[in-house]
């Protein structure tokens, strides 16, 4: 007899239960359990019962005592702890959001992608030493572009970088917020292998390109902003190519799974690639547009600083008050 299937990896903990009662470790066990994987076997009258895990405390509570039943052992046997009550005042929906990833209540309707990019949100033990000369890279081009800025008192190439930067940081902010609130999974997710996972949708990979990606947008507009291309003003036709562009080669991320999309309406898929097309980057580009056709750099400096103010406030609400993990 089998339980249910699993991956086990090389770093699981296996339990040997033999013929001990399911009832005698499972308080115990876990009380034991963080967010880890747990392997635990137990052979039946010489049938060995095969490997499984789970993420956390409660999901594995319930796997045991699935497995419990499925074993012939009576639920009075196995089921040593009374179900706690929702204490939050505000409901179980929020209690599902401000709880953190090690509790049932926000991780028992998560996608598997979204438990695994929270596993290791945030965890500067991955950070890895590539990570230096990119970061020297991104710092170079600024350089250089505030250099001839000075010069040339045009300062449009380096505010396209910051606005592009700065409305990418205000999407993946939001992109987290759908996770801790619905409790199930953002938009898009970035599980996959990483020197360090900002956001639950954004790695510091990521980062870097969006960082340089709105200064390459600036130099392939023309400087006459009355040039057309296939008769749509350039800077516009540029936005939409660009923006094409990127929803192929997140397609193409997706595929390999490095990008996991959840939804139906924001998907690999005719009817949800639009979303992505106008959400996910046309807005970017279009948001350059808008802010280098602004009359001063004040008023330019000042929309950039409201791109930036309302994720930086998004968060202070998100993680600081709410307690939210994304």
């Amino acid at each position: 007899m089998l339980l249910p299937d699993g991956l086990c990896v090389p770093s699981a903990r296996a339990i040997e239960l033999d013929d001990k009662p399911l009832s005698a470790f499972i308080t115990n066990a876990v009380d034991s359990v963080d967010v880890t994987r747990i392997g635990v076997k137990r052979s039946i009258q010489g049938q060995p019962v095969a490997l499984f895990h789970c993420l956390h405390r409660e999901v594995w509570r319930k796997e045991l005592e699935s497995a419990a039943r499925c074993l012939g052992i009576p639920h009075d046997q196995h089921s040593t702890r009374k179900p706690q009550k929702n204490k939050n005042p505000l409901g179980p929906w929020v209690a599902r959001s401000l709880a953190g990833p090690v509790t049932a209540a926000y991780t028992e309707s998560m996608t598997e992608a979204s438990v695994r990019a929270l596993q290791t949100i945030r965890d500067f033990s991955m950070l890895k030493w590539y990570v230096i000369p990119l970061l020297a890279l991104v710092l170079y081009i600024y350089a250089v572009e505030i250099r001839k800025a000075r010069a040339s008192r045009n300062w449009d190439p380096v505010l396209a970088g910051l606005t592009l930067f700065g409305m990418d940081l205000f999407n993946e902010t939001w992109n987290g917020w759908v996770l801790a609130i619905s409790g199930h999974s953002a938009l898009w997710t970035t599980p996959g292998d990483t020197a360090l996972r900002v956001l639950v949708g954004l790695n510091i990979e990521i980062m870097f390109m969006f960082a340089i990606a709105g200064i390459v947008f600036y130099h392939m507009c023309p400087e006459d902003r009355t040039e057309k291309i296939l008769g749509l003003p350039a800077r516009w036709f540029w936005a939409i190519a660009f923006s094409a562009f990127c929803v192929l080669v997140e397609c193409v991320l997706n595929a390999g799974g490095l990008l996991v999309w959840e939804y139906r309406f924001w998907n690999r898929s005719l009817a949800g690639i639009w979303l992505i097309l106008v959400i996910g980057y046309f807005e970017f580009f279009a948001a350059i547009n808008i802010v280098l056709g602004l009359s001063t750099i004040r008023k330019k400096v000042s929309v950039i600083g409201v791109m930036y103010a309302v994720p930086a406030v998004m968060n202070v609400i998100g993680f600081g008050i709410m307690g939210w993990r994304y």
